[in-house]
């Protein structure tokens, strides 16, 4: 497991974080993420998923991919992309909730108010599912923030 140590030491430097603030964020103490950097001691599997967790990474990126790897500090064009098109996605996603509350206030003529709110929820939940995976590869690709 040669690759925990180095992985926690460098997503705890991304996150701007000492040893010690990590360790009270995790209920450790600051030797115990010492020993795992040096690679003295390995984490419990506890531990591991806990600093899977907090960290926002796989367990097996954890324990078996070099996060260090192809690092660099300024975010990829690709992912600024995806982070400014969820941004739109959110605002229309707002202004739909907002326009279909309107219409449930005026319950335009011709249209009955069931109809419409089994439309509309159904197309706002196709689209919050849309938007949280699109959110969640966005998490996935920014693993190192």
């Amino acid at each position: 497991m040669g690759l925990i140590g180095p992985n926690i030491r460098y997503l705890r430097r991304e996150k701007n974080l000492s040893q010690e603030e990590l360790a009270k964020k995790l209920g450790l103490n600051r030797g115990n993420i010492a020993s795992y950097e040096k690679g003295l001691a390995e984490p419990k599997i506890d531990y591991l998923i806990k600093l899977a967790e907090f960290f926002k990474v796989r367990l097996i990126q954890l324990v078996n991919q070099d996060l260090t790897e192809g690092a660099d500090s300024a975010p990829s064009e690709h992912l600024l992309r995806l982070k400014k098109t969820a941004r739109r996605y959110e605002t229309i996603l707002l202004g739909f909730k907002e326009y279909h509350k309107i219409r449930m206030e005026r319950r335009e003529e011709g249209l009955s108010a069931e109809k419409l709110l089994v439309d509309y929820e159904e197309l706002i939940e196709v689209y919050e599912k849309f938007l949280q995976h699109h959110n969640l590869v966005i998490d996935q690709l920014d693993i190192r923030k």
